[in-house]
């Protein structure tokens, strides 16, 4: 008789564990199903990235002032890149002017984009052979520039322009949340578009990297 509420005390402690087990299982699938619900219903950032892209080079070809103007950042202006001589070098303006360029000897281009976006690594230009490896639209959204504060280091280095250590840093942060975009055709389109505030913007325009004149 001493044995049964033993035994009885046994079971209920076994059934006790094996119902928390249960549970503890029950609420990590939950966990993980969540967590992939949030994922998948965050916007997609290609979507997001395509939109921005299309609206700046149409409104780029189509030299719109207006429209690429609303494309960019009030406080964080559009810098471009540009080449005098043999030497880059890179200037900030607050809106784009067609009708005034950057430099003042090489009008912004217009012509026919026949091309769709295409997410793949970027196409390298060869001033020996005077054309790009590939020809087409690209977006590469697996790496991040450093285009800007690598050209910012190196002239402040050789003592061309001096840059503040810390202005050389927000470019690096800049460049954290930025992709290159790059248009091949009759002539080029070079530009990036950084994620800032959640928002996009088109904060860099390189006008010397096809630039073969040095």
């Amino acid at each position: 008789m001493r044995r049964r509420p033993l035994m009885l005390a046994i079971m209920l402690l076994l059934l006790a564990g094996c119902n928390s087990k249960t549970k503890k299982e029950t609420q990590q699938v939950s966990e993980q199903a969540d967590s992939g619900k949030t994922t998948s219903d965050q916007p997609d950032q290609k979507v997001e990235i395509q939109e921005i892209a299309t609206r700046f080079v149409r409104a780029y070809l189509s030299q719109d002032s207006a429209k690429v103007n609303a494309l960019i950042h009030p406080e964080l202006g559009l810098t471009i890149i540009l080449r005098i001589g043999a030497g880059d070098r890179f200037q900030q303006i607050s809106t784009l002017d067609f009708a005034n360029p950057l430099p003042g000897f090489y009008p912004y281009p217009t012509f026919q984009n026949d091309y769709g976006i295409t997410f793949a690594s970027l196409p390298t230009y060869s001033c020996e052979h005077e054309k790009w490896s590939k020809d087409g639209w690209f977006i590469d959204t697996t790496t991040h520039p450093n285009t800007l504060s690598s050209l910012a280091a190196f002239l402040d280095r050789v003592e061309e322009q001096e840059i503040p250590a810390e202005e050389i840093q927000k470019m690096k942060t800049l460049e954290q949340t930025s992709y290159r975009v790059i248009l091949t055709g009759q002539e080029s389109v070079i530009f990036h578009i950084t994620r800032y505030q959640n928002a996009w913007y088109v904060t860099l325009l390189d006008r010397a990297y096809s630039s073969c004149d040095a």
